[in-house]
């Protein structure tokens, strides 16, 4: 409702008027009630927009923005083929390309040898940030980053915290558009 002007006048505790004018058409009386439920139709309509963690049977999904991740695995997943397939396909239809990860290793998880070897090959990953709150999710990180053969090289670092990892993912993702 751009382009409009907003008048209010209260009626003594039964509710307010609201006049809406603009140059195209002429002045409309509406409730309160009216322009409430107009907001409230507005914003079931981009709920979409607004909704920002998403859960696949495997993992956690939330959206930072339009071009950056937070992936969480599950507790004791192993990750297989499909589930690889099916998180890809989640990125490429919910993310803009180029896009960057964070991948926050909170819980323990494995991945079987195809997961690991098709494992992010998508070109459309800018980067990567791995958080690892123990030596071993680091080991593990590094071990997938140097010694799985795939396609594809990442650009890959890992962090011990969180906020560290996103701001070298948004540095990233903002060296792109210079």
């Amino acid at each position: 409702m751009s382009g409009y002007n907003y008048s209010f006048r209260s009626q003594g505790g039964k509710g307010a008027d609201v006049r809406i004018t603009s140059s195209t058409s002429r002045s409309k009386n509406l409730t309160f009630y009216t322009v409430v439920l107009y907001t409230y139709a507005i914003l079931i309509k981009f709920r979409e927009k607004l909704i920002k963690l998403h859960e696949l049977p495997f993992a956690k999904i939330i959206i930072l923005s339009d071009s950056i991740a937070e992936v969480i695995i599950n507790e004791h997943v192993e990750m297989t083929l499909a589930m690889v397939n099916q998180y890809h396909e989640f990125l490429l239809s919910h993310l803009v390309s180029p896009f960057s990860l964070l991948i926050n290793k909170v819980n323990a998880y494995t991945y079987d040898f195809d997961a690991q070897v098709n494992l992010a090959t998508l070109k459309e990953i800018n980067a990567m940030a791995v958080v690892s709150y123990t030596r071993s999710t680091k080991i593990s990180t590094e071990y997938l980053t140097s010694l799985v053969p795939r396609k594809v090289v990442w650009k890959l670092k890992i962090f011990t915290n969180r906020d560290e990892a996103l701001n070298w993912l948004k540095l990233e993702q903002g060296s792109l558009k210079h």
